[in-house]
């Protein structure tokens, strides 16, 4: 899934709160009137800006270098009768991956700064001069989603907190559904085993 990932991270949701950093940016530093801690905000929403740029930019550059292997093949017809050839093109899809995932490492380390940088700036925002009741609600809600967010970040990157505690851990387990699947007839067998059949040397 990193493909998708990329895709989605740095190609839609980093330039919608880049664009949205920045247009919160220009009305603190014009309006009249402006939170408390409307300096803080306009750091914390620029280190946003700066974070998801960056993860943008990496996700182009790691979406360049992932090639699929079908893509390898097509490139390359000579590794359908050169062992030599096909070791090579299995070396350049490995380099590449690596590649790929290095990057994506590092634009997902941005990206998480970048969000956590974002929620900062929109508690900071919403920290009025008085206290009425709505403000210390919107205040709560984005204390809580900030608060979320550092748990988010630490149980993907930290085993300290460890990923068994991930807000949104994968709990199925293959061996968990060994009894439950229908068993294949004839049909299935002949529709998963006779592609490979074909394309056996």
């Amino acid at each position: 899934g990193y493909s998708e990932t990329l895709r989605g991270l740095g190609g839609v949701v980093a330039p919608l709160l880049t664009g949205f950093s920045l247009t919160s940016i220009a009305l603190l530093l014009t309006a009249r009137s402006v939170p408390r801690d409307a300096e803080w905000a306009v750091v914390a929403l620029a280190s946003t800006v700066v974070c998801l740029l960056y993860s943008m930019q990496v996700a182009v550059l790691a979406l360049a270098r992932s090639p699929s292997p079908g893509d390898i093949l097509t490139w390359q017809p000579e590794t359908s009768v050169s062992d030599v050839a096909l070791q090579a093109a299995r070396e350049q899809q490995a380099a590449t991956f690596a590649d790929m995932t290095r990057l994506w490492n590092r634009g997902a380390w941005a990206y998480d700064l970048g969000i956590i940088a974002f929620l900062t700036g929109l508690l900071l925002m919403l920290i009025p001069h008085s206290w009425p009741i709505a403000h210390c609600a919107a205040v709560g809600v984005a204390a809580f989603a900030l608060a979320g967010e550092l748990y988010w970040v630490l149980a993907n990157h930290c085993d300290a907190v460890g990923r068994e505690h991930h807000p949104v851990v994968r709990d199925s387990k293959s061996s968990d559904f060994k009894d439950k699947l229908a068993p294949l007839n004839q049909i299935g067998y002949a529709a998963v085993r006779e592609p490979a059949r074909k394309g056996a040397p």
